[in-house]
């Protein structure tokens, strides 16, 4: 998440986050910044109160700059963890990647925005801390591309593919990195025993990385631009595993050749979302980096993401711009609240309780009730923002409205939201009561036509 911060809607609340800033550091001993930034049971009072309601919708707070801070020092925490509980096998497998990491994470806006920290973390919270070497050459090349000038090798004894910036690299056994602010090369050695080389440069002006030359059997990621300064890459089946797939029969991701017709559909998407709602497009941009498209069976359309894969999200390639829009939004709202998990408990509950959550068909914990409340609440700002712009989607609308009454009950009955919970919940539970009497007058509740004809929900 290195991007550059937004600063719309922000000047009002610079103190508050200056503020929050100072008292992370304060609060937090360097061995205590763990995945948990515990906030919620500080007395900062009504401060507290705006900064968690930052996370429940766009231009809602100062997100983005506690977003950067939060990821930050999360993300810090975790590589130094690893590298604690690691280093003797990273020594085994590595020279000089331990002393490029150490280095790395004491530099300022580092960039820890990635599925394999996302991966890291997971791993860390687990009962087994093992890391493999893969992840950390990986991170060790995030460090390289984001600045950090260091010489090291690295040999994995099996062979793997690499995921470097936007490259995916063919399977190779070993390798050694070097490079600055403004040069990076990997040379390798491939599985079939022939020697490769990766050399990137960064422009000057856009400040990218490019290849001065890719070598052969590695795929560059299609890339698209969602506003000016932010970009998403499309990831192929290649690099990734099954757990981010949707829970129906059939889905599968899509293979590297055929990437290139999900990126025109992906920029039309984003100037759709640009013309009617340009507050959901920075909402997208900031926490997803990366879209697995999807092939799903006929009729069915979905989505994904997991708090273990930082910035990426599986989405149905099929969907149409609206419907792709929809999707996106509903991810993102995903990534916030992973990331706003990370400040403390949402529910004071234990997990053991479930409640029916009709949108999923199941029992599911409050927490995963708060979850879809989240995603289909910035759904519908969504498309009230589109519906102001001339797009008839009352329908979608009254869907969506019926599916959050249903959840706000449930959340009202259960009484079990701590004070960052609620702050997710209450401020859109007030934007859909207003939205709700607007579209009463517009448009009717018939939920089965709305079951029949609307997309299916998935991933909430």
């Amino acid at each position: 998440m290195a991007k550059t911060a937004r600063v719309e809607n922000l000047h009002a609340y610079s103190s508050l986050v200056g503020a929050l800033v100072v008292f992370f550091r304060m609060m937090l001993k360097p061995e205590e910044r763990a995945d948990r930034v515990a906030l919620s049971n500080c007395k900062v009072g009504l401060m507290t109160v705006e900064i968690y309601e930052g996370f429940s919708m766009p231009n809602h707070g100062a997100t983005r700059a506690l977003l950067d801070l939060v990821v930050r020092e999360t993300g810090t925490s975790a590589v130094r963890r690893a590298l604690a509980a690691n280093k003797s096998t990273i020594i085994d497998g590595s020279i000089g990647l331990v002393e490029c990491l150490e280095k790395w994470v004491e530099a300022p806006d580092n960039a820890f925005w990635h599925p394999t920290i996302g991966q890291l973390k997971a791993q860390l919270t687990s009962e087994h801390c093992s890391i493999p070497l893969k992840w950390l050459v990986e991170i060790g090349c995030i460090a390289q591309l984001g600045g950090a000038s260091a010489s090291w090798s690295f040999n994995l004894q099996t062979h793997q593919r690499l995921w470097i910036g936007r490259w995916l690299l063919p399977e190779i056994v070993s390798g050694a990195v070097h490079g600055d602010q403004n040069e990076f090369c990997l040379r390798a050695r491939r599985s079939d025993g022939q020697l490769t080389a990766l050399k990137l440069s960064r422009d000057m002006k856009s400040r990218e990385w490019n290849a001065d030359q890719l070598p052969q059997n590695t795929f560059e990621l299609p890339k698209v631009d969602l506003t000016p300064i932010d970009k998403v890459f499309l990831v192929p089946a290649e690099m990734l595993d099954e757990t981010l797939l949707p829970e129906f029969p059939g889905a599968q991701f899509q293979q590297c050749d055929k990437l290139s017709g999900f990126a025109h559909s992906l920029k039309q998407t984003a100037e759709l979302i640009s013309l009617y709602a340009p507050e959901y497009l920075n909402w997208v941009a900031d926490v997803v980096s990366f879209i697995a498209p999807l092939v799903v069976p006929p009729g069915i359309i979905g989505s994904s993401s997991t708090p273990n894969h930082s910035g990426l999200v599986s989405i149905s390639e099929d969907a149409g711009p609206l419907m792709t829009a929809e999707l996106l939004v509903h991810e993102a709202s995903h990534q916030y609240f992973f990331v706003a998990a990370c400040l403390g408990e949402m529910c004071e509950c234990s997990e053991e309780r479930l409640y029916y959550s009709r949108i999923a068909q199941r029992e599911r914990p409050i927490e995963r009730i708060l979850v879809a409340y989240h995603a289909l609440g910035n759904m519908l700002l969504f498309y009230d923002r589109c519906l102001e712009g001339g797009v008839a989607c009352e329908k979608r609308m009254a869907y969506i409205l019926t599916q959050m009454k249903q959840l706000s009950e449930t959340l009202d009955k259960a009484d079990a939201l701590t004070l960052l919970g609620r702050a997710l919940w209450l401020p859109l539970s007030e934007k859909a009561r207003h939205i709700g009497t607007k579209i009463r007058e517009t448009a009717s509740y018939d939920l089965s036509e709305a079951e029949r004809n609307m997309a299916r929900i998935k991933g909430a």
